[in-house]
């Protein structure tokens, strides 16, 4: 993918700022919702983020196109320095990052390089299926790259996809999930893929 504009998160930015490289904005799910769009890559400096409950579901902000300038990115600039963990009350937790919207799914998107916990670490869940969630969990969209990741100490799944099709996941590392969720899930789980056309290429590819 190419990043035609970029705009930068911190952990000490603020949502009112504009996302520049001076004056960052803080939360990545409401800077991707808020700025998305094909071409642009949000782009995290490294530190802690810890997401809050208005502000963990995609629902805006995708891309247009499957070519290097139509999606939307959201990237950690130093790859694996951006721990992303999910927001918390007890007994409930989010998933980290939640893409789901409908009747308009978010197409076209990538996250790269984030090292995103589940909140396994963070309560005593138990097996309490609310207190569950996942490190991502992609809905109802097409065209998603999940790519270079760590995604581990999920209660449910280190990834989950739902009612989508064509998704690349490809160089991450997960591990220490599914442990706690009185569902089950797997460490990747995908179920119930749409097609949204009828290419003959393959629409999942999980690699490496």
């Amino acid at each position: 993918y190419t990043c035609l504009t970029t705009y930068w998160i911190s952990p000490t930015g603020s949502d009112s700022n504009p996302g520049t490289l001076a004056l960052p904005r803080q939360n990545p799910v409401a800077t991707f919702n808020a700025l998305g769009g094909p071409g642009v890559c949000i782009r995290a400096l490294a530190g802690t983020y810890t997401l809050n409950n208005t502000n963990f579901n995609v629902t805006s902000g995708g891309g247009n196109q499957d070519t290097l300038t139509g999606y939307s990115a959201l990237v950690c600039d130093v790859p694996l320095t951006c721990l992303l963990r999910p927001w918390t009350s007890f007994p409930y937790v989010s998933n980290t990052i939640y893409v789901s919207a409908q009747p308009n799914p978010v197409n076209f998107g990538i996250i790269d390089g984030f090292d995103i916990e589940g909140g396994s670490l963070l309560v005593g869940c138990g097996s309490t299926s609310s207190c569950g969630a996942s490190a991502i969990e992609v809905e109802y969209g097409h065209h998603w790259k999940i790519i270079n990741n760590y995604l581990h100490d999920s209660a449910a799944a280190g990834l989950q996809t739902g009612w989508m099709d064509y998704l690349l996941f490809r160089n991450n590392h997960v591990f220490n999930n599914a442990w706690l969720n009185a569902s089950e899930y797997s460490g990747i789980s995908t179920i119930i893929p749409w097609q949204v056309d009828a290419a003959s290429s393959y629409h999942y590819l999980l690699q490496n």
